[in-house]
């Protein structure tokens, strides 16, 4: 039985939207980064083991707005025998570009879990370690590539646990041009 997971897919904001409860926050601190007494550091709410209803609307009507103006989703799966595509982890880029040059674009989303749920093991799929499966690393690049085909000189990245930054793409320093060929020609 294959192990591991799919090259990423290009997904429609429905799928995500079937989709996102698939991923298995259990092993993931709960909190947000912040100050806190003058650092940076993890301001912990109290634990989240899963998507609660409130949490997972908020993200699905932030996925939708981002679609809406343009933007990708692309979702990676669990190599499974069952007819059931599990997903394993996600990441979406906002189709606007913003900053003081226009030249920014905003990773809005980044999230990959750190297990398969039991009820899929139990059906059949093998369990593995997806926080050593360099997911969220290829889900990464695929989105600063697509940023980078479509002109922008850095990536804004608000998806990693609430820590906004800027990114600056290497090799970028020319002009933003018009979006040309996609990095994500291909996938879907």
């Amino acid at each position: 039985m294959a192990c591991g997971w799919s090259h990423p897919m290009l997904l429609a904001a429905d799928e995500f939207e079937e989709k996102i409860s698939d991923i298995d926050r259990s092993g993931l601190p709960a909190g947000f980064f912040g100050l806190v007494d003058g650092h940076l550091a993890m301001d912990p709410e109290p634990e989240a083991t899963d998507w609660d209803d409130d949490r997972r609307t908020m993200i699905v009507d932030r996925v939708r707005a981002c679609v809406q103006r343009g933007g990708s989703i692309l979702g990676a799966f669990n190599l499974n025998p069952g007819p059931h595509q599990i997903m394993v982890g996600v990441a979406v880029l906002d189709g606007e570009p913003m900053g003081k040059g226009m030249d920014s674009m905003d990773l809005a989303l980044l999230a990959v879990g750190t297990r398969l749920r039991d009820v899929y093991v139990e059906r059949g799929s093998t369990q593995f370690d997806l926080v050593e499966s360099d997911i969220e690393a290829t889900l990464y690049a695929k989105m600063l590539a697509e940023a980078k085909a479509r002109g922008a000189r850095k990536l804004y990245v608000s998806a990693a646990s609430n820590l906004g930054a800027h990114v600056a793409i290497e090799g970028m320093t020319q002009p933003r041009a018009a979006p040309s060929h996609s990095a994500l020609n291909g996938l879907g």
